[in-house]
Parts: C-alpha cells; sequence; structure tokens
C-alpha cells in the first residue's frame, strides 16, 4: 500500500479529495492530512508518505516552497498539486520542481483518479526495480513527448495540452498568442501546436475561437452588454469582425442569436 498525506488549508477541501479518493482500488492509504505548508512539513517527516497532494498557495509556507524543502531534506515523496485558475504561472514552475501533475479546483472524481493511477504504476514500477521517469523534467525539445504519460493517447490530454486549455480559460478575453502558450509550457512553437490539434482535434487557433465564441453566446443570452461591448469582454478589439466570426461559427449574427434566446 502507498501512503497519500493530503495538505490544503480549507479542512473542506482536504475531507473532499479524501473522499474522491478510490483508495483499495488504487492500493493507497491515507497518511493523514495537513492544514498549512508547515504542517505538511512536519507530516512528511513523521510519516514519510509516498504521495503529498498539496494545495499551492497556503500559510506559512506555499506548495512550492514546501516541495523545495523536502527535496532539500531528501525525501523522494512524489507530489500532486490541486489549485485554481488564477495560479496558472505557479503551474510552469511547478512543473520545474518535478511535480507530478497540477489539477485545477474543484478537481473531478474521474481526472483525480486517473492521475493517482498513473501515478501508482510508476511507484510500483520503481519497486520492481524499473527506471520508470526522471524526477525534474527541463525544458522540452521538439520531437519529445515525455512531458506526460498520456501524450497522444484518444481522449486524454498530455500537461501541456491540459495547461494550455487552462490558461485560455482564464484568459480567453486577453490577446492569446501561440507562441506566448507555447513558452508557457516549455514547448517548441511548432511541435506544441501538432501535439495539440492531434490531441483536440482542432487547431489551437480554432479552439481559442471557440471558447470565446461560447463566452459570447453566454453574455448574449444572460446580459445586457452591447454586441461591442461582449466583443470586447471575449478579446476582439473590432466590432464587426466579431460579428463576422460570430456568424460564421454560429450560424446567427450576435443580434440574431440574442433575439432568439431572448
Amino acid at each position: 500500500m502507498f501512503r497519500v498525506l493530503i495538505a490544503d488549508d480549507e479542512p473542506d477541501v482536504c475531507r473532499l479529495i479524501g473522499h474522491l479518493i478510490e483508495w483499495e482500488r488504487l492500493g493507497l492509504e491515507a497518511a493523514g492530512t495537513a492544514e498549512n505548508g508547515k504542517a505538511c512539513l512536519e507530516k512528511i517527516r513523521e510519516e514519510n508518505p509516498d504521495l503529498v497532494i498539496t494545495d499551492i498557495r497556503m500559510p506559512g509556507m506555499d506548495g512550492l516552497e514546501l516541495i523545495r524543502q523536502v527535496k532539500e531534506e531528501g525525501f523522494t515523496c512524489r507530489f500532486v498539486i490541486v489549485s485554481g485558475y488564477q495560479q496558472f504561472e505557479y503551474a510552469r514552475r511547478a512543473l520545474r520542481h518535478g511535480v507530478e501533475d497540477y489539477l485545477l479546483k474543484p478537481v473531478g472524481k474521474r481526472e483525480l483518479n486517473e492521475c493517482l493511477g498513473q501515478i501508482v504504476e510508476k511507484l510500483e514500477a520503481k519497486a520492481a526495480g524499473e527506471d520508470v521517469d526522471v524526477e525534474e523534467p527541463g525544458p522540452l525539445d521538439e520531437g519529445e513527448e515525455t512531458f506526460g504519460p498520456a501524450a497522444g493517447e484518444p481522449g486524454k490530454d498530455s500537461r501541456p495540452v491540459r495547461l494550455a486549455k487552462q490558461y485560455i480559460g482564464g484568459h480567453y478575453m486577453e490577446q492569446v498568442r501561440l507562441s506566448e502558450v507555447s513558452e508557457l509550457v516549455y514547448m517548441n512553437p511548432s511541435y506544441f501546436s501538432t501535439l495539440f490539434k492531434k490531441e483536440t482535434g482542432i487547431s489551437f487557433s480554432d479552439y481559442l475561437t471557440e471558447r470565446r465564441m461560447e463566452a459570447a453566446k453566454r453574455l448574449l443570452r444572460e446580459s445586457r452588454y452591447s454586441v461591442r461591448e461582449i466583443a470586447e469582454r471575449v478579446g476582439y478589439v473590432e466590432t464587426a469582425y466579431f460579428s463576422r466570426l460570430f456568424k460564421k461559427q454560429v450560424g446567427l449574427k450576435p443580434s440574431q442569436y440574442r433575439k432568439l434566446h431572448s
């Protein structure tokens, strides 16, 4: 049995994560919970867990400092971070620290257990003496697909693609560029573009457009903002261009769509 420690400054979140984990099926057992980074460090020293699931923003010591300290002290536990959109920059830094995965709140049961299942496989392979991965991945070169175990698998997104989607979800209203997002996930822009389309079935720019159009439709249905204001709120400077693109995507002009759903 591999032992799991859960750390979050919200006790309800710790309980929820504990409730979502399929302990018996995965061969896991609880090593306790911690309410902040310092308490988590003490628990790691006492319990020496195999895996730590932690928030990244906690009082006293944040998740990244915790991971750095744990590694300095020679512990080999693996880390999964659970956080929110607003901490996307932390995701990049977390990956540089060798974190196994970065999940968004509210984390889903399937997503969490798929992540833990992959880590259990690594732990079992390591226990059997197999060399299965590198602890601290650096920037990827073109052609590498070792950034995440799900790269290229149907129905699953590798870590770079998932993080790109998360970033778009929180920043679609801004000027989002492929080159900037590929840099955020430490990948060559050309290779990242190919990987994104391979895993999602659409190009990066089309995915961004779809997210913006979904947001625009919601605003047209639920708000009284003008079409110009909605265009700006979903990332378009020119209202006419937004309207043409909306009609191309949806089949109706923004004003027609609003009238239909009013």
